[in-house]
């Protein structure tokens, strides 16, 4: 990924919200695949298509594939710092931007 004027420029076709690279750079391993998974889709995205989707790239790379709740926990992280939104649904359903 390109560093231009403090901004994240695209790495691919994924689409990093504008922030300083240094942020980018100090996310775990494993929330940088979970950006790659959200990120490379337009259209929003249900946590199970989100799961696949990170598991999928995790097998692919030669790494351990993550369970649901672990992968809630990077999730309620990445939201925390602004880089996803969640959109809730009633009991336990919703999508991703």
């Amino acid at each position: 990924m390109e560093c231009k004027g403090g901004v994240a420029q695209p790495y691919a076709s994924i689409r990093f919200p504008a922030c300083s690279c240094r942020e980018v750079v100090r996310l775990s391993p494993h929330q940088k695949v979970l950006l790659e998974s959200v990120y490379s889709k337009e259209e929003k995205q249900s946590p199970t298509e989100v799961y696949r989707e990170f598991n999928n790239i995790m097998r692919l790379s030669g790494r351990e594939q993550v369970s649901h709740k672990t992968l809630s926990e990077l999730t309620a992280e990445l939201e925390l710092y602004g880089y996803v939104e969640v959109e809730r649904k009633g009991a336990r359903k919703g999508s991703w931007r």
